[in-house]
């Protein structure tokens, strides 16, 4: 289960540093443009600080875990929570199918965020029961982000246009999905 979970965190780490490249990108062309994000990081300040600043610290914290101990999860966790928090950075001039898919692996950064200390310090599950429940919550997570992705009419974006994605019924799918997660995650 720790040779799958490698497997899915490099993928995700490759997913997420597309995103970074799609935010940097984005900045470039629109650097004031606000951030559709209605919280904390919605000026173009904190942008240019996740995409310039708070993103390559995490990247090189797990580039330096890994190149001290290939094997060490936690470097790769540190490296697609650096793709997660680089995407915070995109602005609200990017269209919003392309922004609905960036926000496909968030709930997946949380939950990384969530079992980084379980892994901490050698980048083995401890206690080493949890070894084969973990990867599972991150597949979960995944299931999760793409159901909500699929189950809103419209997007959560400014002008709440129509969702490209929409699924009927997968809402009923998202809830079951939601809930199943939180009760795994945050009992």
């Amino acid at each position: 289960s720790e040779a799958f979970l490698r497997a899915l965190l490099w993928i995700l780490a490759a997913y997420g540093f597309a995103m970074w490249g799609i935010a940097l990108i984005d900045w470039l062309m629109h650097p004031l443009e606000l951030s559709p994000y209605n919280s904390f990081n919605g000026n173009a300040a904190v942008r240019a600080f996740s995409i310039f600043v708070g993103a390559p610290v995490i990247a090189f914290l797990g580039y330096l875990i890994l190149k001290k101990q290939r094997q060490n999860l936690v470097g790769l966790l540190l490296l697609v929570w650096a793709g997660g928090y680089a995407s915070y950075g995109i602005s609200i001039a990017i269209p919003p199918a392309l922004y609905n898919l960036v926000s496909l692996p968030i709930a997946a950064w949380w939950t990384l965020l969530i079992l980084m200390p379980f892994y901490f310090p050698d980048g083995h599950a401890y206690p080493r029961w949890l070894s084969p429940i973990l990867p599972a919550i991150v597949v979960l997570a995944l299931l999760q982000g793409g159901a909500a992705i699929l189950s809103p009419a419209q997007l959560d974006y400014i002008g709440e246009p129509a969702n490209p994605f929409y699924v009927v019924g997968a809402q009923a799918i998202n809830q079951l999905l939601t809930t199943v997660y939180f009760v795994l995650v945050l009992p």
